[in-house]
This record gives structure tokens, sequence and C-alpha cells, in this order.
């Protein structure tokens, strides 16, 4: 049995193409923050490189630190690039929902996989985030003592 048309009211379809737009819009944000942070990246790595051939052990010291930032900077951009790729693509799928008359199951399904991904990124993003600033508090509270 083949996946099938499903009859969507003109309302139905209408709020799956608002989708759309929004996800193109948080596709276009994701890809200027990554753009963003590839730059800061580029700019942390040459700093980087410039402090660790310091002669005092604090410039190296602060170097190797911008270096390692860099790389980190790096790859939360391409991250966002790859979110951004995801919303692409299932704005694509539900598009083809509200465009095509065959297979919305299957456009819906591919649809849904990419947003779940995608949210598990957010998700993993999000807990990092806590454990980091918990982290933070924890040592400027241990830091005043």
């Amino acid at each position: 049995m083949g996946v099938a048309r499903i009859p969507f009211t003109q309302a139905e379809e209408s709020v799956l193409g608002q989708l759309g737009g929004w996800m193109l819009f948080i596709a276009i944000v994701h890809f200027i923050g990554a753009a963003l942070a590839l730059l800061g990246s580029c700019l942390l790595l040459a700093g980087g490189a410039i402090g660790a051939g310091a002669a005092s052990e604090l410039g190296a010291g602060m170097g190797i630190m911008m270096a390692v930032m860099g790389v980190i900077v790096f790859l939360a951009g391409g991250i966002l690039v790859y979110q951004g790729i995801l919303l692409v693509q299932a704005r694509g799928s539900f598009q083809a929902v509200v465009t095509t008359d065959h297979a919305d199951q299957a456009h819906l399904n591919a649809g849904f996989q990419k947003l779940k991904i995608f949210f598990l990124i957010e998700v993993v993003l999000g807990v990092l985030g806590l454990i980091g600033n918990t982290g933070q508090i924890v040592a400027l509270v241990v830091g005043q003592l």
C-alpha cells in the first residue's frame, strides 16, 4: 500500500505554508549566526597564534586559550549551519505537502524527522549551556569564599 495524499483543508495548508516561512526565517538567522561565529573563530585563532608566540608565559597561555576558544566557536558555527540546513530541508518537505497532491504522509514524515534532529540538537546545546553556566556560578561563589 502506497503513501497517500492527506485531504487538508485550505486553512490547514495555509498553516503549513506559514510554518515553512517561519522555518526559513529561523534558518536565515542560524546562517547569519554561523557566519558571525566563523568570523569570530578566525579572529580568535589569529589572535591565539599571535599570543602563543609571545615571549611571556602569560601571553603564550592567553594565546593557547584564544586558540581553544576559536576552535569551540568554529564548531558552534558548524552546528548552526547544520541546524539551518535541517530547517531548510524540513521547510521543503512541508511545502511539498502544500504544493503536491501525492505522498503527503512521506513528506510530513521527512519534515518531522528533520525537526526532530533540530530540536534534539537544541536540547543538547541547552543542557550543555546549563552545565556551563552552573559551573561558572559555582566557580564564582567558590572564588568569593
